[in-house]
């Protein structure tokens, strides 16, 4: 029997995908963040989709199960998903999902904002001028100072440190990266960013463009902050 795989399985949209593949003949293995125990032949606890621990988690069942189809119903994990989506073909298992890129605009208001304004789509003018949010108008300002502060606060925010690229790619293609400064912010709601988490949003910021990079707060960087920001800076791009 051809094998399913379906994460969130605990939420509606879950449940439904599963009813429907178990339906059709299909054995289904599901996972999500809290234990789902009935109606399923398989099942796995993963970590949030958010998380940095997520990905790992998930290609390790994804090699263990290895089912004809992967469907990721869960908004939160569609960044992670979506850069995993190489990976998981090359093993051989179907999936639908975009490229990174997109999956982050969608996942992110301001962004889908300015992209419907880029394709001349009418769009909320408090999310379409470009730093409006904040009380500044970046094109304004370019005409005026040497460069941009963009706030990359992903943590206080609950997006990945993946997403960290589109907030670069977005403004570096906008400015130029050497107008750019990306600001990495410590903060989280619950905890501080972690040194992998660090690295990994340094990592990606640098993938989508960023040149010159702030780290803020000073006091919440801990020696292993440091060592994983040097090992991530000799790494080439």
């Amino acid at each position: 029997m051809e094998k399913i795989l379906v994460s969130g399985i605990g939420g509606p949209a879950g449940m439904a995908v599963a009813s429907f593949f178990r339906g059709s003949g299909f054995s289904v293995v599901g996972t999500d963040i809290s234990f789902v125990g009935s109606g399923l032949d398989g099942f796995f606890l993963v970590p949030r989709g958010d998380s940095p621990e997520f990905s790992p988690a998930l290609m390790e069942i994804l090699r263990m199960e290895r089912p004809l189809l992967f469907v990721s119903p869960v908004t939160e994990e569609l960044p992670q998903v979506a850069r995993l989506k190489e990976e998981i073909g090359a093993m051989g298992i179907r999936m639908f999902s975009s490229d990174p890129h997109p999956v982050d605009i969608a996942n992110d208001k301001y962004l889908t904002a300015c992209a419907l304004r880029d394709l001349e789509i009418p769009a909320p003018r408090t999310l379409a001028d470009e730093g409006l949010q904040s009380g500044l108008h970046y094109p304004e300002l370019a005409a005026f100072v040497d460069g941009l502060v963009v706030w990359d606060y992903f943590y206080l925010e609950g997006r990945s440190p993946s997403t960290s690229e589109t907030v670069a790619k977005f403004f570096v293609d906008r400015y130029g990266a050497e107008r750019i400064f990306i600001a990495i912010g410590l903060w989280g709601k619950e905890k501080t960013v972690s040194p992998l988490e660090l690295s990994q949003a340094l990592a990606f910021a640098r993938r989508g463009g960023a040149r010159k990079v702030w780290i803020t707060p000073n006091h919440l960087l801990t020696a292993d902050h440091w060592n994983g920001v040097v090992r991530t800076l000799r790494v080439k791009i």
